[in-house]
């Protein structure tokens, strides 16, 4: 990534997906005269090294990854070998002035192995 974009001050958008257990958040933000280097270090736990420039002063973090699934306690009867937790951590980057120019900005933050995507387990009686 150019060391440039690091340093230019402008107005970005934010936006933070993560899922952890039993919750999902996104959160969005706005952050006025500010570097992107600025930015991510303030206020993000990620690392500047991290961010995959995109298309039109868009820009991605994305830490999301699988674990394995540990069912020994909580459901022994199901085969955690095929199973993985999904974990979303991600975040976009826009520049404030093309995200205004065009309106919207779109990403995609993971993928599974399953056509059927995230999958959650149904509780008996539910």
């Amino acid at each position: 990534m150019e060391k440039s974009l690091l340093k230019n001050k402008t107005d970005w958008i934010t936006i933070e997906i993560n899922h952890e257990r039993y919750s999902f958040d996104t959160n969005l933000g706005l952050w006025r005269n500010m570097t992107l280097d600025e930015v991510i270090r303030q206020f993000y736990s990620y690392k500047v090294e991290d961010i995959e420039v995109m298309s039109g002063n868009r820009y991605i973090i994305d830490n999301s990854h699988h674990s394995e699934l540990d069912t020994q306690y909580s459901y022994p009867n199901i085969d955690s070998s095929r199973i993985q937790h999904i974990h979303l951590d991600t975040l976009l980057i826009v520049e404030l002035k093309t995200f205004m120019e065009e309106e919207c900005a779109s990403f995609v933050w993971g993928q599974t192995e399953n056509k059927f995507g995230l999958l959650d387990i149904k509780r008996k009686g539910e």
